[in-house]
């Protein structure tokens, strides 16, 4: 008969913190450059407009050749130093753009690389704890159905584990994936876990414990320090899935992502 789990439930831990931003750029990301909430465009504009208009003012005044000397050579010799000028101010402004670009598309990938290999690592010690429990199982004829029967739910529940990791690390965290049935998991607890603000925690919390459980029951006749292994692999991949969330949870700073995306 397969092992019916009681659900446990966790005291919560509140943490303060503070609000992100959180943005999606879309198809045009006009949004992200018109936006104001967390923009520091509105201050820069307040303080750089009159800056402007002083140093306009100011710079036409000096620069104007005056009524009595007025000849070609002194106008064009103005002419000159505004277009050098104005090399200079666009040559400044294409070299921060370049460098804010630049910047940003380096940690772009850099990021795209570390989240992929996060997630292929948290799969291979995923496979591995289950690939070790397998092993681990008894090998006598009369433990042969709940044997079976484990291993069908623990597969089951691996493969729950891994839907919810990716939904975790996925930009839409209601997108579906596809696993295998639920065959051999309580309605009851299924009902929990939908209602869990994290739910790989509460299926983590369930393998622990069913190899626990099932090492008890002989269906896992292995020594604790060798049955330790899966337990160090399972552990290694959640927190290979929590890395890979940082980089979810945490997106690039929206003031640094406005000024490239104008």
């Amino acid at each position: 008969e397969i092992l019916s789990y009681r659900v446990v439930f966790f005291q919560s831990v509140v943490f303060a913190r503070v609000k992100m931003i959180d943005y999606r750029a879309g198809n045009w990301g006009f949004h992200v450059a018109l936006g104001c909430e967390g923009s520091l465009v509105p201050k820069a504009v307040t303080m750089a407009i009159p800056n402007a208009i002083i140093t306009f003012i100011l710079a036409t005044i000096w620069q104007m050749p005056g009524s009595d000397d007025v000849d070609g050579s002194t106008i064009t010799n103005f002419h000159e130093n505004t277009v050098k000028a104005a090399q200079m101010v666009i040559g400044t402004f294409t070299t921060i753009m370049t460098f804010i670009l630049y910047n940003r598309s380096n940690i772009a990938y850099d990021r795209w690389w570390e989240g992929g290999t996060l997630l292929q690592k948290t799969r291979g010690e995923w496979f591995n704890a289950y690939s070790s429990i397998m092993a681990f199982t008894s090998t006598k004829p009369e433990m042969q159905e709940q044997v079976e029967a484990y291993v069908q739910l623990l597969a089951r529940l691996m493969s729950l584990l891994m839907c919810c990791g990716l939904q975790q690390v996925s930009p839409n965290r209601d997108r579906g994936f596809e696993i295998f049935d639920l065959s051999g998991i309580e309605p009851e607890s299924m009902d929990f876990l939908n209602d869990a603000p994290d739910k790989v925690e509460i299926i983590l919390q369930w393998i622990q414990r069913s190899m626990v459980l099932h090492m008890q029951t002989g269906v896992l006749p292995i020594a604790p320090p060798i049955l330790s292994r899966a337990f160090q692999e399972v552990s290694r991949g959640i927190v290979n899935l929590q890395n890979a969330r940082k980089i979810a949870d945490f997106p690039y700073p929206y003031p640094l992502a406005q000024i490239s995306m104008i």
